[in-house]
């Protein structure tokens, strides 16, 4: 029995999200044969409902549902950076992914499956994406000494750590937590970053004035470092003032899979030493 347990928690888990009951059925079983843990949802609510509750290592989603579309489905995986699949790999299956479509989700997902597919593609995409995250994971600890150090900066605990767990799957980047002005200041003197990545309202106060500040203080180890500022509050005003101190805004909620480009992009167009 205790054989039997280990192995069963030691097993990926797909959900695989899909309104056709037989191609259903016929996937769920050829993935469960492979060793896969294996739960299938053939709606939208019902899908948002498990990817809320449970980690799964792959989502299979069909992009038609009946009358909705499995876009919702990628929306709730990948803004939602408190969730707890927001690193997921997405494989989309779909007979009908017209351009337009592509265009609207090709940032959220990972991969696509074409219907009618053979279930050996089926396999060798699954294996694929599983294994995905224990290679980054090796590969990180490989190249630690040569990534970036990226300063996470908001007073939402949870947003952070999800923002430094996603990054920290890139092997480009080390992110840093802070969760508060004092802590941030305290990091910013004792240590240089490639770039800091701060939200707007910290404990209710502006940013501004910490960004100034730093701009100010040309011996400060970060004075030209690149800053990009999240938030989901942009007006005119507010970029008007940081224009000249920041390399970048983000719109809150931050799409993950955008953040790696915004940030070399920062990094590499910023005048920083």
């Amino acid at each position: 029995m205790k054989t039997t347990f280990k192995n069963h928690l030691d097993r990926k888990s797909i959900l695989i999200v899909e309104d056709d009951r037989d191609l259903a059925a016929n996937t769920g079983e050829i993935l469960s044969r492979e060793g896969y843990l294996t739960l299938i949802v053939d709606n939208v609510q019902e899908a948002v409902k498990r990817l809320e509750n449970q980690k799964f290592h792959l989502v299979i989603v069909d992009m038609h549902l009946g009358s909705s579309t499995g876009e919702k489905i990628l929306h709730v995986i990948r803004k939602d950076l408190c969730g707890l699949n927001i690193k997921t790999p997405i494989l989309v299956c779909s007979g009908q992914l017209k351009p337009k479509m592509f265009e609207n989700i090709k940032f959220f997902i990972d991969d696509v499956l074409i219907k009618p597919f053979k279930m050996e593609d089926l396999l060798e995409k699954a294996n694929k994406w599983t294994k995905l995250l224990s290679s980054k994971n090796s590969a990180r600890k490989s190249m630690s000494d040569q990534r970036l150090p990226i300063l996470i900066i908001d007073d939402n605990a949870e947003l952070v750590d999800n923002i430094c767990s996603y990054l920290a799957s890139d092997v480009n980047f080390l992110p840093v937590p802070s969760y508060n002005l004092p802590d941030t200041q305290l990091k910013l003197s004792r240590q240089k970053f490639d770039c800091i990545l701060i939200d707007r309202h910290i404990r209710q106060k502006q940013c501004t004035e910490l960004i100034k500040s730093l701009r100010a203080d040309p011996g400060a180890p970060n004075s030209k470092s690149p800053i990009i500022v999240m938030t989901g509050d942009l007006n005119d005003d507010f970029v008007n003032l940081l224009r000249d101190d920041v390399q970048g805004f983000l719109r809150k909620p931050v799409v993950l899979k955008e953040l790696a480009n915004v940030l070399t992009f920062a990094i590499n167009s910023a005048d920083h030493i």
